[in-house]
């Protein structure tokens, strides 16, 4: 079973069905940011994530800076 999207021009047109979606398994994991060495974020991520997996995704996903440096937060 999943929810229903009705489309905001004509709300008796049903648009699509999104499954519902999984629990999530993995815990989080939080990381700091830094840039020039200020911290610049704090952001979350799948706990199961390396390092070099974060900052790839903040650089490519998310448009940080190259500069950025990402450490672990205690």
């Amino acid at each position: 079973m999943g929810i229903l999207v009705i489309s905001e021009w004509n709300r008796d047109e049903i648009d699509t069905e999104i499954p519902e979606m999984e629990p999530a398994t993995h815990k989080r994991k939080s990381w700091l940011v830094y840039l020039d060495n200020k911290l610049i974020d704090s952001v979350y991520y799948r706990d199961d994530l390396d390092i070099k997996q974060v900052r790839r995704s903040l650089i490519s996903e998310f448009g940080y800076p190259r500069e950025i440096i990402v450490e672990p937060e205690e």
